[in-house]
This record gives structure tokens, C-alpha cells and sequence, in this order.
């Protein structure tokens, strides 16, 4: 299990972003799991937010609870907010300020479509659209994610016990995924 880290160069409240999650996702980690992870602009700056969520908590349909980190500097980071939804149902617009907009199936092929404005401060839900037809959506959430080469992945939580960097695998095709930036040295400003 990860333990609390503070970095010597940051200020003394500042704690490793890994740490921060797995304390916040709670985590436990004797038992089978995995962290999840995308790096997606939700704000807008061109600058990625680290999503990142535990397996033992995501539901049987698929959502997934996202804690959402933004970068204020550096390799400093905030926690933007929490927000339920699943990897495969959810698309960032353009729109200034950008819309997070997801997709809870409710019944058959019948859902709700959920908007939030994301703003400095975390997300504020805006509407709510009930009986959105799956299948009319769906295609939408696909090309988004194409789109923006929108990589979910995930990593075993043994994989975070050693000193080596966690293998993480992409969440659809289970390909090994290694491009992305590492969390190591990430610290979240308390």
C-alpha cells in the first residue's frame, strides 16, 4: 500500500498526488483492484486534468467514481472535484467555458444525459435531459473519445507497491499503454 509522501522541495501541506487518491478513493489494497486513469482538458487551458478512479468502487454499470486533479503549477495539482460517470459515456464540448456531458442508462436502452459547466472551482450541473435513447448517443461519446485519442487506462494496484512504474493497460483494447506522463512527482496542494 502507498504511503503518505511529502516532497522536501514543496510546501509542508502538500502531499504526493498517488497518496492523496489512494487516502480519498479509499483504497484498499490488499484486495484485488485497479487504479483508473485519463488525462483529459476538461477546463479548457490545453493542459490535461488527471482523472483517476477505484475499480472496487465502479458500479455494475460501469460508472465509475472520477476524482478530478488540475494542474495549478508545475507539478503542483488541486482536486478539482468528484463526479460519477463512465469512461465510455462522456464527451468534453468547445464551449467556453467547456460542458462535460455524460450518460446514465436507466432502463433498456433508456438514459438520462447529464451536462456540467467545468469551471475553475470544480463542476456545476446545468441540465438534465431524461429519456435520451442510448443508441442515438452512443455514437457521439465513440467519436469524441476518437477524436481527442482519448486513452483510459488502468493499472493493478500491486503494480504501485514497488519501485517501478505501474504497467497501465487500456481499458478497451487492454493494450499496454506507455506514453503517458508519470504521477510519481505530482503533489496536490492541501
Amino acid at each position: 500500500m502507498i504511503g503518505v509522501t511529502v516532497s522536501s522541495n514543496c510546501a509542508a501541506a502538500d502531499v504526493n498526488l498517488l497518496d492523496h487518491f489512494w487516502r480519498a478513493g479509499e483504497i484498499v489494497g490488499d484486495s484485488p483492484g485497479r487504479v483508473l486513469r485519463m488525462d483529459v482538458d476538461l477546463t479548457g487551458d490545453g493542459v490535461p486534468e488527471v482523472l483517476l478512479a477505484n475499480s472496487q468502487k465502479s458500479g455494475t454499470s460501469g460508472v465509475q467514481e472520477w476524482f478530478v486533479y488540475t494542474r495549478v503549477q508545475g507539478t503542483q495539482y488541486r482536486l478539482l472535484g468528484i463526479l460519477a460517470f463512465s469512461h465510455q459515456l462522456f464527451l468534453v464540448t468547445k464551449q467556453n467555458p467547456p460542458k462535460l456531458v455524460t450518460y446514465y442508462k436507466d432502463e433498456g436502452p433508456i438514459g438520462s444525459t447529464v451536462t456540467f459547466t467545468v469551471t475553475t472551482n470544480g463542476f456545476v450541473q446545468e441540465s438534465t435531459q431524461s429519456d435520451a435513447d442510448f443508441d442515438a448517443r452512443a455514437g457521439d461519446f465513440a467519436s469524441w473519445r476518437s477524436q481527442v485519442r482519448l486513452k483510459p487506462v488502468g493499472a493493478s494496484f500491486a503494480d504501485f507497491e514497488g519501485t517501478a512504474p505501474p504497467t497501465w493497460k487500456h481499458l478497451i483494447t487492454d493494450e499496454t499503454v506507455t506514453e503517458l506522463p508519470s504521477l510519481e512527482d505530482l503533489v496536490v496542494a492541501q
